[in-house]
């Protein structure tokens, strides 16, 4: 095992492993959602795209598609969606028709829940991989790293020595105050000082319901690297 030298002890200590990405998920059991919620997100996808092959499909709900092909199973057989396509690739390839009954049944969804979009993350896998972020993040934010990363910003040296013990507890933070006092650029700098990519999902599903998270100017799932 790789060790580091402290400066007060000199004995070897052992080095944090920066925290990754969790991996994509291959399967609904791996996804920890259930197979009527991909039901429901398939479907409402495909009710504004009108067709879409299952490999575009998987990339709109940001999953593999072999997590969304027993909900496009389910929906081909209730005649809500019909194949009108494909290659000899296997069923990512296929084309996926939403049918008339189909749309009747998206629009029973929208109306209980209008989220379209990607995949949420199961609210209890979000929280263990934020106890396994917070555990293995390294502790990196000295004063001279803290003065380095606001040196831009003109702030007092008592909130500066605030913000380096509140960065390395590894605990949520509140940034607050009225429009225009730097809260932003704060958090961005913030941001320089942590080591590593943390992991932040379009939406968490709590109980059934699904709760928005975060959305960029320009929205993009990668399956890759997993739902984000």
């Amino acid at each position: 095992m790789e060790t580091e030298t402290t400066a007060t002890n000199r004995k070897p200590a052992p080095l944090r492993v920066l925290p990754t990405l969790p991996p994509a998920p291959m399967t609904i059991e791996e996804s920890g959602l259930s197979l009527d919620m991909l039901i429901q997100l398939a479907l409402k996808t495909l009710h504004f795209a009108g067709e879409l092959t299952g490999a575009e499909l998987g990339g709109r709900l940001g999953v593999n598609f072999s997590v969304v092909a027993p909900a496009l199973e389910a929906l081909k057989t209730q005649h809500h969606v019909q194949i009108t396509g494909g290659t000899m690739l296997g069923r990512a390839s296929y084309v996926y028709r939403i049918t008339d009954s189909g749309r009747e049944r998206a629009g029973l969804f929208l109306e209980s829940n209008h989220y379209v979009g990607v995949a949420p993350v199961p609210f209890e896998q979000y929280r263990q991989y934020m106890l396994n972020y917070e555990k293995a993040v390294p502790r990196c934010a000295t004063r001279e790293r803290v003065r380095e990363a606001f040196s831009h910003l003109v702030i007092s040296q008592r909130v500066l020595d605030q913000l380096g013990p509140a960065i390395n507890a590894g605990h949520s933070m509140f940034v607050y105050g009225p429009p225009g006092n730097g809260k932003t650029v704060i958090s961005q700098a913030v941001g320089r000082l942590m080591q590593g990519d943390i992991g932040i999902p379009h939406a968490v599903e709590v109980e059934g319901s699904i709760v928005r998270l975060f959305e960029s100017g320009e929205p993009r799932a990668d399956p890759e690297r997993g739902r984000r």
